[in-house]
């Protein structure tokens, strides 16, 4: 019997069962069947009982399930903390690689260094920045209070100079 079902029965019996005091007994008024005390009793006793067992069961399940639970969670720590340890290890020897060749393209025949050059857009001073764009040049703005390095790039590359903004140049290395 499921659990759903052991609850539906015990709210069954208490329902529809009742004491015939003319019988000195309990009567199931959807069946008929008459029950004495002892006898309507030892049904609430072995419902109680199939329900404990199930309630047990899943208990235990529960209790189990957690334990593998903090098995994987543990697991996961661990296999973070090696990955962890890797990614500084890969990046240290990258730190090598990339201070041997000196920002030079070099062939090792397995991989390759190559350096590329970006430019990327360095706000020193968004107060000044923001007053000067939001006057001059409003379509550096994304909203009134936030600036588009993008549209600030291009105007630097045209020859703009713009009050609390530096065009920076940055080499990064791909080993591949």
């Amino acid at each position: 019997m499921k659990l759903y079902e052991i609850n539906q029965e015990i709210e069954r019996l208490t329902n529809v069962v009742e004491y015939d005091p003319e019988r000195a007994a309990f009567i199931d008024t959807d069946t008929g069947e008459i029950l004495t005390e002892e006898e309507l009793d030892g049904l609430f006793e072995q419902l109680q009982m199939d329900k404990h067992e199930i309630l047990t069961w899943l208990a235990k399940e529960v209790l189990n399930l957690r334990a593998d639970i903090d098995a994987y969670k543990a697991e996961e720590k661990r296999l973070k903390d090696r990955r962890v340890r890797l990614e500084k290890k890969a990046e240290r020897f990258l730190g090598i690689i990339d201070r041997e060749c000196n920002g030079e393209t070099t062939d090792f025949g397995v991989a390759t260094m190559k350096y590329i050059t970006t430019h990327p857009v360095e706000i020193e001073n968004e107060a000044a920045a923001l007053s000067y764009l939001g006057q001059t040049h409003p379509e550096c703005l994304k909203v009134t209070t936030e600036i588009s390095k993008t549209e600030v790039k291009k105007l630097i590359q045209k020859g703009w100079a713009i009050p609390g903004i530096e065009l920076l140049d940055k080499r990064s290395g791909s080993l591949k």
